[in-house]
């Protein structure tokens, strides 16, 4: 079968103040700064997902107040897969249909799923310092180029 007939996963991605000034967010030490989210369970709306993926990863309690900012899909190159969780969905989908929120943290508490899903560690950084680690990877694949703009642009926006 073709990727390019192959469905998105849906995903989602959460850009949470903290303070002001950080924003939750994990650097990988790996080249790249991640942040809560994930896929969309099959009864669940991207909202609902997020909101559990960020309780789950990093113990986050939200404010009520959660937008949607967009919706991005872009295709996963060939060399996207690297863990064999990741190479069992590049076999079941082409890529990302990425639904972004922003929003604010009232507080952090124990993540609540998976252990092996939660954070370690500093769970927020400077807003500023997670643009930097981002434009550190320019210039980006091409095949997410679109999506690390729109990561880019929301940082830059909350600055």
């Amino acid at each position: 079968m073709k990727r390019k007939n192959l469905p998105y996963r849906k995903n989602c991605e959460g850009y949470f103040l903290y303070k002001n000034k950080y924003i939750v967010a994990k650097d990988t030490r790996k080249g790249y700064v991640v942040f809560p989210g994930g896929g969309v369970d099959s009864k669940e709306n991207p909202k609902e997902a997020l909101i559990r993926e960020s309780m789950e990863e990093a113990g986050i309690v939200c404010d009520n107040i959660i937008k949607k900012i967009g919706v991005l899909r872009f295709d996963w190159g060939p060399d996207w897969a690297k863990t064999r969780k990741q190479k069992k969905r590049y076999s079941k989908f082409r890529g990302e249909e990425m639904h972004f929120f922003v929003g604010t943290v009232k507080g952090f508490v124990k993540p609540k799923g998976d252990p092996s899903d939660a954070w370690k560690g500093k769970k927020y950084l400077l807003i500023t310092d997670a643009i930097r680690l981002i434009e550190k990877t320019k210039p980006f694949d091409k095949e997410i180029e679109k999506y690390r703009i729109k990561q880019l642009k929301t940082l830059y926006s909350l600055k």
